[in-house]
């Protein structure tokens, strides 16, 4: 608990950032391909040896939902969803092939905080071209040249995803989030 609630601003800012990515704007849920992209990005998960993963523990986190009114689909995790989903993550991670065994919970979901999380989460945040990007003076030029950006947010909208990673979406922003 200590190690959610000394990271929960970051685990936050992550899962509302990744939510959104496949229904515009919708920061209440997290669907399979916007974690799958989290946990990819990261370095949390080598999709190349470990393609069952992510569905797996996407599954898990769903599976004791109750399907009452108000519940979200099993296609959607919640943001607590959204951390047991990291735990299990971190947990396979340090899991010893021989054995299955693996270190406590809180120092599994540390180490992938740090080693994982964190630097994403520092990208997304800090940096000159972060401030760049914030800056009046980018967002006119922007603005003036938004017919040529539109024709190139429009061309890589229609491409499909070589590796099929993210092939369900088409389109991982809109244009006011591109300008």
């Amino acid at each position: 608990k200590l190690v959610v609630l000394k990271n929960f601003a970051m685990i936050n800012d992550l899962y509302r950032h990744f939510c959104g990515n496949s229904r515009r704007g919708d920061t209440s849920s997290m669907q399979l391909q916007e974690f799958e992209h989290l946990v990819v990005l990261s370095g949390a998960v080598d999709v190349l040896r470990e393609r069952k993963l992510v569905p797996a523990v996407f599954k898990q986190v769903n599976a004791g939902r109750s399907a009452g009114e108000g519940a979200l689909d099993d296609k959607s995790m919640s943001r607590f969803e959204f951390i047991e989903a990291l735990l299990l993550v971190a947990r396979h991670r340090q899991k010893d092939r021989r054995s299955g065994q693996s270190p406590p919970c809180h120092e599994c979901l540390e180490d992938l905080l740090n080693d994982c999380m964190r630097p994403v989460h520092e990208r997304l945040g800090s940096g000159e071209v972060r401030t760049a990007l914030r800056s009046r003076l980018l967002r006119r030029w922007l603005l003036g040249k938004h017919e040529a950006l539109r024709r190139v947010f429009d061309f890589y909208c229609r491409q499909g995803s070589r590796n099929g990673l993210f092939a369900e979406a088409s389109v991982l922003m809109d244009e006011e989030e591109f300008t």
